[in-house]
């Protein structure tokens, strides 16, 4: 369809006559370095496409595990504070309730008194 209508124009036919290898070998050679800058171009994008995947993976796996580091560390501190809060009240659930009364009575007035 193309080599027809190439035909059709009296100058491309004299050029095609004339110069019938060159023409084509042209063409051909132009078509090559269009698919040789095509294929560069792909690959460069699909590189880069790639490289911009690598970083998002990496930055999800990044900002996930310090939330993960951040929320764990929080819950371990949480936990820590409850501990020591049972523990120092453990003597009050061994004792009975005016015991521990008294207790707190004796520790108020001592921490009140300079």
């Amino acid at each position: 369809d193309a080599v027809a209508t190439l035909g059709a124009d009296e100058n491309i036919k004299f050029i095609l006559t004339a110069f019938a290898g060159d023409v084509f070998q042209g063409l051909g050679a132009t078509l090559l370095a269009f698919q040789e800058e095509t294929a560069q171009i792909l690959d460069r994008v699909q590189f880069e496409s790639r490289l911009l995947y690598a970083c998002y993976m990496v930055m999800v796996i990044v900002v996930f595990y310090g939330m993960l580091f951040r929320k764990t560390m929080l819950a371990a501190e949480a936990e820590a504070v409850r501990a020591r809060g049972f523990v120092h009240r453990l003597p009050t659930y061994v004792l009975a309730k005016e015991e521990t009364d008294v207790i707190r009575e004796f520790f108020q007035h001592t921490l009140e008194d300079p």
